[in-house]
């Protein structure tokens, strides 16, 4: 069965959200032992992490569309969405929402604390990429048993 548009998203997104956030990590967690989570400037690899996820996506979507459209020389390459996008969409969905719900109470949690904001953006960040990471794998699961 082909792969369509929102499963080459999905193995971008899968692939990317996970990445990025360990990158973000190496660079802000090494500023720890040199200064105090108030002076870590953890907002622009923040940002770029974050950009790097969605125009990454957005790239590695097309990319991977042009290659098998020229790869498949002829064979109708499917692009469209159809209901088993939208259904694998929805499971990937409800356990990104669920695991992101429960880990933003952790930040709210952070928050009540009062600890220094790269604490609280950070476990913003991780919980997202978790959330995200997830429920990309879910997808991908649901696809590919829907290939078999």
């Amino acid at each position: 069965m082909a792969m369509t548009l929102d499963e080459r998203s999905t193995w971008s997104y899968g692939i990317l959200a996970p990445l990025t956030t360990a990158a973000y990590f190496a660079v802000v967690l090494t500023q720890l032992g040199e200064t105090t989570p108030a002076q870590i400037q953890w907002q622009v690899p923040m940002l770029v992490a974050i950009g790097v996820v969605i125009v990454g996506t957005i790239v590695g979507t097309i990319l991977s569309a042009i290659f098998s459209a020229v790869s498949s020389r002829g064979v109708d390459t499917e692009f469209g969405s159809d209901i088993r996008d939208k259904e694998i969409d929805r499971h990937g969905q409800r356990t990104t929402e669920i695991i992101t719900g429960l880990g933003l109470g952790a930040v709210i949690v952070l928050a009540m604390l009062d600890l220094d904001t790269f604490w609280i953006g950070s476990a913003a960040l991780a919980i997202g990429a978790i959330g995200a990471t997830w429920g990309a794998v879910v997808k991908l699961r649901l696809y590919r048993r829907s290939a078999a």
